[in-house]
């Protein structure tokens, strides 16, 4: 889900490959005495030189999950000149957690597609979520032993599902928490809210929003495919829907896909 995309900078699946996307550098050496003195007096001028990659906080020689829980320790930094800050924004936050899990060297890579439907999105979180404090091996994603904020965040890095449903911050019923991340979109062209995808959250949305004010199935968007558009192809997905009681299309909550539910629909057509 995007809000949470918002907060750590989000984004795709494509971005745990290895790859090394920039180094920094350590010189050590001593240059000669100016005094005089027998060669064997001499300091040792050999200079060495060692480089790793920017990503390698602990300078081990790998990117891996001792690099990710330093950087998960400098999150949120501001403007300290933080060697965590690789795209030196002036902030530690997603889109350099994104760059550190796209050098990644270790031979284990994170697979944060728990449910192997070929997306990372809600059902993955809310899978994540059963396991947390658990030692679950497909959700420990830097295998440290325990499912946590760690294993959240990589999750978070390679979210790359559209979400647009009322309930926000996925807690199972529309309120005050979600009409609150709502209002901070009001008037913005953030897809997160802009639920009749007109390309601006306003009152259209707000009345969306409301209709699904405390209820235990929220209603996801008309756009049932997630095209960014709500045409004939979500027609044909809610009539398919017709006279059930999938909630995916029972807009208004009464536990069937009728006519009322058909103009609902049409409103956002």
């Amino acid at each position: 889900m995007k809000i949470f995309k918002a907060a750590f900078a989000m984004l795709s699946l494509g971005i745990l490959v290895s790859m090394n996307l920039g180094c920094g550098s350590s010189q050590k050496g001593d240059s000669a005495s100016s005094g005089g003195g027998s060669g064997s007096d001499a300091l040792d001028t050999t200079q060495t030189s060692t480089t790793f990659s920017i990503y390698d906080l602990n300078k081990d020689g790998f990117v891996n999950s001792t690099d990710l829980q330093m950087f998960m320790n400098l999150l949120g930094a501001i403007n300290n000149n933080s060697e965590a800050d690789f795209n030196n924004d002036g902030i530690v936050n997603g889109a350099d957690l994104s760059l550190l899990l796209a050098a990644w060297t270790d031979e284990y890579v994170p697979n944060p597609d728990l449910n192997n439907d070929g997306k990372i999105g809600v059902a993955d979180y809310r899978l994540l979520m059963e396991y947390f404090g658990s030692s679950n091996i497909p959700a420990d994603f830097n295998q440290d032993g325990i499912v946590n904020s760690v294993d959240l965040a990589i999750l978070l890095a390679a979210w790359n599902e559209i979400v647009t449903s009322p309930d926000f911050n996925l807690d199972g019923v529309v309120n005050g928490a979600d009409l609150g991340i709502f209002m901070s979109y009001y008037g913005s062209n953030n897809p997160l809210a802009d639920f009749n995808n007109n390309g601006v959250t306003y009152a259209v949305d707000l009345g969306f929003f409301l209709s699904n004010w405390s209820t235990d199935n929220p209603t996801s968007s008309p756009d049932f495919n997630n095209d960014g558009k709500i045409d004939g192809a979500d027609l044909g997905v809610f009539l398919s829907y017709l006279g059930t009681d999938d909630p995916r299309a029972d807009f208004n909550n009464d536990g069937q896909v009728d006519s009322t539910d058909l103009g609902i629909f049409l409103n956002y057509y």
